[in-house]
This record gives structure tokens, sequence and C-alpha cells, in this order.
């Protein structure tokens, strides 16, 4: 496997970003961002806490992003070892 490191790119996402997600969106090949933040703010939309998985599955849905569509990973050697296991994966 190979990884690419692309330089820092700033983005714009209003008022009290919570998360964001990068996924090809519009299938036009280019990784799309959205961001979930004020409906949160504004208590239009929450996010529940799974046992299993945390709040993933909860912003993943409010995203519009289908659970498939993500993958989880874990590296030995990443900056977050302390914290990613086989059984406490990252997802990206």
């Amino acid at each position: 496997m190979t990884s690419t490191v692309f330089p820092e790119t700033n983005f714009a996402v209003g008022n009290n970003p919570v998360a964001a997600v990068a996924q090809d969106f519009n299938n036009d090949g280019k990784l799309d961002l959205a961001v979930l933040n004020q409906a949160l703010a504004l208590h239009q939309r929450s996010l529940t806490r799974d046992r299993q998985t945390g709040y993933l599955s909860s912003v993943l849905d409010a995203l519009g992003v289908t659970p498939e569509s993500q993958l989880l990973v874990f590296s030995k050697t990443g900056v977050q070892r302390a914290f990613t296991n086989p059984h406490t994966p990252r997802a990206i």
C-alpha cells in the first residue's frame, strides 16, 4: 500500500464546525468536503453515541455518508498508535 501526502489546504467551513468528511460525493473523481456544524449548534441535529462505534455512525448518517464507503485503519507506527489497534481502528 502506498500513501500520498498532499500540501495543506484551508477550507472555509462556517461557524462552529464539528465534523468533516472527505468523499467524492458528486462522482467527479475529486474529494469533496462536507461539514456538520450549524445544524448541531442550532439543535436541529443531534449526534448519538454508540457503545461500539462512538459517534461515527451518527456523524456518517448526519452527513449522508454510507458506512460501506468508509475504510478503517490502524498503524503500529502512527502518531495515534496509543489509541489505535486492530480492535479500535480509525475511520478515514
